[in-house]
């Protein structure tokens, strides 16, 4: 039996940009690549974390794996099943999936109560009566450090602080007891007290329901903490990605060093140098040719800016996209 329970192969994602109404008569279409030709595979039972700057791609990349967005291109197979072509095994995956969303308020409806909430999937499935739909809510939301739960049934999200909210949401991610949760960015908005709670929450719920995560975030420390592998994305596309322990002791791409530089170092003892990204971001719309990181990069060169690097395995199943990978280790 594959252990490999969520695999993306060449996916891309799209979007067509609108045009002028005269202008646009003649223009070519234009589009938003937000997500460029992104493979990678998710092992069962593990945490992948997928990180990069606001506008990298990776909520785009979640909610295709939730099917919440069609693909422009490629495919993603669950279970070893393609879920754009075989009906069965997407349905599968809806099923056995869920998202922690970013926007936890814009998440959960203010006209409904807790209890509403959390119990709707229980009633979709329609094989519980009231009773026993309660029964579990309460249950659930005990189970996610809401004491008791019977107190909250009848509150309404705007009762409730940040870190209530984003357990509410939480409990209503395992009700349907799901193999695959993604978490965008589940702790963005909260106090790092509250969010500390939550991880740990997050990681307990992970443990006793086996799940497997994709934990989306800017937060490399927050992403070293909870994840076993993680991919690095600019642009739609993939720059580095290994096993954490690999990724954060000897990033080989340019990029990831310059985010890996940006943490803080709280040891006096050892110093660490700031590495430093030239200019912007480039537009989605118009990609930079070759390697689309060449633009800010402090090693570009001719090559660079002309061909476009594979995303190569240099060993222990650590890909980069950088033609200079074997002379570039962090400073």
């Amino acid at each position: 039996m594959s252990n490999e329970l969520i695999t993306v192969e060449d996916l891309r994602k799209w979007f067509k940009t609108r045009k002028g109404t005269l202008s646009g008569l003649l223009a070519e279409d234009r589009y938003v690549k937000a997500v460029n030709d992104v493979s990678f595979t998710i092992m069962k039972g593990d945490t992948f974390g997928l990180v990069g700057e606001t506008g990298s791609g990776k909520t785009t990349i979640g909610e295709m794996l939730l099917l919440l967005q069609k693909p422009t291109k490629g495919d993603i197979l669950w279970d070893g099943k393609s879920v754009l072509t075989d009906k069965q095994a997407a349905n599968d995956l809806k099923l056995n999936s869920h998202m922690i969303f970013q926007n936890i308020t814009a998440s959960l409806n203010p006209r409904k109560t807790v209890e509403d909430i959390v119990g709707l999937p229980l009633k979709t499935s329609g094989n519980r009566s009231w009773r026993e739909r309660r029964k579990a809510v309460v249950e659930l939301l005990e189970k996610v450090g809401l004491t008791p739960g019977t107190e909250f049934l009848r509150k309404h999200p705007h009762e409730l602080s940040g870190g209530q909210r984003q357990r509410v949401d939480t409990a209503r991610a395992i009700s349907m007891n799901p193999k695959f949760i993604i978490a965008d960015e589940p702790v963005t908005s909260l106090d790092a007290s509250i969010s500390s709670q939550i991880v740990n929450l997050l990681d307990a719920i992970k443990r006793e329901f086996d799940l497997t995560y994709l934990w989306i975030s800017h937060d490399l420390t927050m992403v070293r903490y909870v994840s076993n592998r993680v991919a690095v994305l600019y642009l739609g596309k993939i720059m580095e990605l290994a096993q954490t322990r690999d990724l954060f002791n000897d990033p080989r791409n340019p990029y990831t060093q310059a985010l890996l530089s940006a943490i803080p170092n709280i040891d006096p003892t050892t110093s660490s140098e700031f590495v430093k990204l030239k200019g912007e971001m480039p537009s989605p719309i118009n990609l930079p040719s070759g390697c689309v990181f060449h633009t800010r990069c402090l090693y570009a060169n001719e090559r660079c800016k002309s061909e476009e690097p594979d995303l190569v395995d240099i060993g222990g199943g650590h890909f980069v996209a950088c033609h200079y990978h074997s002379t570039l280790h962090m400073p």
